[in-house]
Order: structure tokens, then sequence, then C-alpha cells
């Protein structure tokens, strides 16, 4: 009973597939489908592999597979887009999380890879938007205020910058690098004492930036 409940179950996934593509019932178009979208799980599997072993271009070249198997599942863009961001890939990147939000909106964090991407090609603007949307849906964290409160710098909008810097440091108090930001901010500002004070937090928190 189970064998059949679970043939009936993939005949009607296969069913409604097909008739997205406005094809025939045919029983070769139906093999053809099915296993398509079998072999592009396939591929995705192996390309989060490569992509878990930090072996980013083997997974793009998976994830290429993928898509052309079944170039319906948002999933498979949204991961191609985070390796070709590790690549330093940023424009292809981009197209890919486009893609994916298009095909599913739901998806929570590609706000923030696609902020990050955006901020990488100097795209500071619509960088925030992005870092805004990601704020908006629960992804409240020391590194994206600290990553947006960068971009605000990089636009010359140095008080925004700061209010940044002082909520990533409220959830925050250890990360180094916010320190400095802010620190670089209030001296760029004329405020000398407090500038001091963080770069001194900075140093203490990471002799790198002593």
């Amino acid at each position: 009973m189970h064998h059949f409940t679970s043939i009936v179950f993939a005949l009607t996934i296969g069913m409604s597939l097909l008739s997205c593509t406005g094809e025939p019932y045919t029983q070769e178009s139906f093999k053809f489908n099915f296993f398509d979208l079998e072999r592009a799980r396939d591929y995705r599997i192996r390309a989060g592999t490569h992509h878990n072993l930090n072996q980013y271009q083997q997974a793009v070249e998976n994830y290429d597979e993928a898509i052309l198997l079944d170039p319906h599942f948002a999933w498979s863009y949204y991961s191609r887009g985070i390796a070709y961001s590790v690549l330093s890939r940023y424009q292809l990147a981009i197209d890919d999380f486009n893609q994916a939000i298009k095909l599913d909106r739901k998806l929570i964090d590609i706000y923030l890879h696609r902020g990050f991407a955006y901020y990488q090609l100097g795209q500071f603007q619509r960088s925030i938007e992005d870092y805004n949307v990601s704020i908006d849906r629960g992804l409240s964290s020391a590194e994206i205020y600290d990553k947006r409160g960068v971009a605000y710098h990089n636009l010359g909008l140095l008080e925004q910058a700061i209010a940044d810097y002082d909520k990533a440091v409220s959830l925050d108090p250890t990360l180094s690098n916010v320190y400095l930001h802010r620190g670089i901010a209030y001296s760029q500002l004329g405020k000398h004492t407090e500038s001091e004070k963080d770069k001194a937090r900075a140093c203490a928190l990471n002799n790198q930036h002593c």
C-alpha cells in the first residue's frame, strides 16, 4: 500500500510539473521531466558537498548542471550566488540572487548576501537598501549593522554610520572592527577624544589594529 501511494504521489507531482509547460502528458515526456528533476537533485547534492569543502568552482559547475535540468528551483541560484560571491565574481552573484528572489521571495537572508555583493562593487546605496530589508526581516546582528554602517560611511553619511556602529556595539561589544570604523568616523567629524577611545578599544581587542 505504501509503495502504491508513493507511485501515485510521484505521478501527481510529475503531471503537475508537466502541466506548467502546456505539453501533452506522454509517457516519454513524463520520464524525461521526472528523471531530469532527479538528476538535478543529485547535482545539487554534489554541489553542496564541494561547497562544504570550500571547492567553490566545482560547486558552481554542479549548480550549473542542476539549473539546466531544473531552472525553477530558487535554492540553486541562491547557492550558486554565494559560491560566486566567495570567488569574488560579484555581478554573477547578484544576477543569481535576483533570479532566486524572482522564484522565491521568502528566502530570508538572500538580501544580506546580495547587499554584500553590491557593497563589493561599490554600489553602496543598493547595499544599504538590501541591509534594510535584512534588518526588517529580523536578521538583526552586530555584523549587519557594522556592514550597513560602513556603506553609509562610504557615502559620506557619517552620522548614520556612527548610529549603526553604536547599534553594533550594543549587540556585540567584542567586535574590534566596529570600534575601528567608528573611531575613523569620529575622527572625520573632528571628535578626536571619542576617536582615540575607540581606536584604543579596537587595539585592545585585536592587536592588528594597533
